[in-house]
């Protein structure tokens, strides 16, 4: 049951390099070491047995050798646990699949934040049912950080408990100012709340 996770892999990797997404693949993520999200100030720790294999922009994924699935990390601008559970299902579609909530999502503290715990369901091209833990952690300073694990039913017990060691390790600052951003939009502006009428 193991070969329907690199196709999962492959399609989502395929789908995240569409014209216009960032992409720096690398194949030096550090087996039990750590990594982060440059300008976001999200670092987490990568499980023994566990590197990251591909880096797209805000979306890491890990890839392990012994444990059979792969683990989605990713991190953005989040308010909300909705607008987290929006983009996890923008997710699932990227990859052709859609994914039901097997149980009612529940909130809890992670890390210290406020986190979310949904399981999901799925089945994949080939008709074989796979399953998805997620994660969702809030950080206090307007990001958030969210881990998918998907496999199949069998190997879901050993992943979960991956997804979430990856959840406990997060570490979040305040994300880096982009001073060019500021720059541009730097100068006098004008309001106008008026009407035109003609």
């Amino acid at each position: 049951m193991r070969s329907i996770l690199p196709s999962l892999v492959t399609l989502s990797l395929v789908m995240m390099t569409a014209p216009g997404a960032s992409q720096t693949p690398v194949n030096t993520g550090a087996a039990g070491g750590g990594s982060s999200f440059a300008g976001w100030n999200v670092g987490y720790a990568v499980p023994a047995g566990w590197q990251v294999g591909q880096r797209y922009g805000r979306l890491h994924v890990l890839a392990s050798t012994t444990q059979a699935g792969a683990i989605f990390v990713a991190t953005g601008l989040y308010s909300s646990f909705e607008e987290m559970v929006a983009d996890l299902g923008r997710f699932y579609q990227s990859m052709n699949l859609q994914g039901m909530p097997v149980d009612q999502p529940q909130q809890q503290t992670i890390a210290g934040m406020r986190g979310l715990t949904a399981m999901y369901t799925s089945t994949d091209q080939m008709g074989r049912q796979v399953l998805g833990r997620y994660v969702a952690v809030l950080t206090p300073h307007g990001t958030g950080f969210a881990v998918l694990g998907m496999t199949t039913p069998e190997q879901m017990t050993q992943l979960r408990a991956t997804v979430d060691q990856v959840v406990g390790s997060v570490r979040a600052q305040a994300p880096q100012v982009n001073q060019q951003a500021v720059a541009a939009l730097a100068g006098k502006w004008m309001y106008y709340a008026g009407r035109a009428d003609g």
